[in-house]
């Protein structure tokens, strides 16, 4: 019992450490940046493609190479044999590759352990040649730690496995592990959009975090794939796309905004420009209405306002009953009553109270026998 007890703690304590362990991953991915940058700093800069002046041939070296440039022409469908010993032919490195099947590339990785590097390469590569794979310590690298696979992208096998991983264009890295069981679990994938610095820094990332995981699995406590690393990525994209979405209603909602805004402004404009039209024909008809309301012969009629309040006025008989509606369209706050400054002489009703009778604006005043009459004023509520 005492042995079992023991050995129990053993295993709680060797677990302990493993979470421990694990950590201190994000200070080892601090201290590979800072290495590889140091080792970055001793490096030579590649030199350019630029030809010499005649002025300086005798003074450059005849063993000197000329860096691949982007008028390189090579032919079509060049084989990775022919790509690796032309490069290496103009002074410049080319990672280790695995020449044989693909299948076989993926066993023996699978058996060693070892992540693989497929490189889709095609006629135009120049660029990403020159920048990215003869680049003496992304080779160095690559050629210690990785499988390097190159394929040929327009061959047939090249196009079966660009859609299997989803590739779009040459000059791509695709960087996958091998499982036991030799299903390929995509890691991550670099193309020549990329500069040498995010490349060389995903890889030194990725190989230190599945060595890591690698060590861990060999006491029990993990399985040697990325699928850890895999939920991040996901649990990271998943919630780039919620900020996406979040920023996309955000722009909808802000947009919708802005315009209901300008529509409001909009009316709020017109309902103002209409104001001022309806104030100055009332101010006009405000000055014409003292001589149209003079008469040798008028009626005397008395108004009931909607308020409760009334008001008499003379009409000249021979006028008709539209003066009326202009009587009451003028009246202003001085009154006892006025109408709402939207309101129009078409808001208006007035009409006898007894006998009930509703007054048209072409009836004649006299016609009409409106003298002594008592007229109701109605107005149509309208919100202001």
């Amino acid at each position: 019992k005492k042995k079992k007890k023991k050995k129990k703690g053993e295993k709680k304590k060797k677990i302990m450490n493993q979470e421990d362990e694990m950590s201190l991953l994000n200070y080892l991915w601090n201290l590979i940046l800072s290495l590889y940058n140091y080792i970055r700093s001793f490096i030579v800069a590649t030199p350019n493609d630029d030809h010499p002046s005649n002025d300086d041939a005798s003074s450059t070296s005849s063993n000197t190479p000329t860096t691949p440039s982007s008028s390189t022409t090579l032919p079509n469908r060049l084989t990775t044999k022919e790509l690796s010993k032309r490069i290496k032919d103009a002074g410049f490195d080319f990672p280790s590759f695995f020449d044989g099947p693909f299948k076989e590339a993926v066993k023996t990785a699978a058996e060693t352990s070892q992540l693989l590097l497929i490189y889709f390469h095609d006629t135009d590569d120049a660029p990403f040649l020159k920048n990215i794979i003869s680049n003496p310590v992304f080779t160095s690298f690559v050629s210690s730690n990785f499988m390097f696979y190159p394929l040929v992208y327009r061959t047939k096998e090249g196009k079966k496995f660009a859609r299997i991983f989803k590739v779009e264009e040459a000059s791509t890295l695709v960087l996958v592990h091998p499982d036991s069981s030799m299903k390929l679990h995509v890691e991550k994938k670099m193309n020549s959009r990329h500069s040498i610095d995010f490349i060389m820094t995903t890889l030194l990332i990725t190989f230190e975090t599945f060595e890591r995981i690698s060590e861990l699995s060999q006491d029990g406590g993990m399985t040697p794939h990325m699928s850890e690393m895999q939920e991040q990525d996901r649990a990271f994209n998943e919630a780039m796309e919620r900020d996406r979405q979040l920023e996309e209603q955000k722009k909808k909602e802000e947009e919708a905004k802005v315009k209901a805004e300008a529509k409001a402004k909009a009316e709020e404009d017109a309902k103002m420009k209409q104001l001022d039209s309806l104030q100055k024909e009332r101010d006009d008809l405000r000055l014409r209405l003292p001589s149209l309301l003079t008469s040798d012969q008028t009626a005397l009629v008395k108004f009931r306002f909607p308020n409760g309040t009334t008001l008499s006025q003379s009409f000249p008989v021979s006028s008709n009953v539209e003066l009326m509606y202009q009587f009451i369209h003028v009246l202003s706050d001085q009154h006892c009553w006025h109408p709402q400054p939207s309101s129009t002489m078409d808001d208006y009703e007035l009409s006898t109270i007894f006998p009930r009778q509703l007054l048209d604006k072409p009836m004649n005043i006299g016609d009409a026998q409106l003298n002594n009459q008592t007229i109701s004023v109605v107005e149509s509520l309208k919100s202001e």
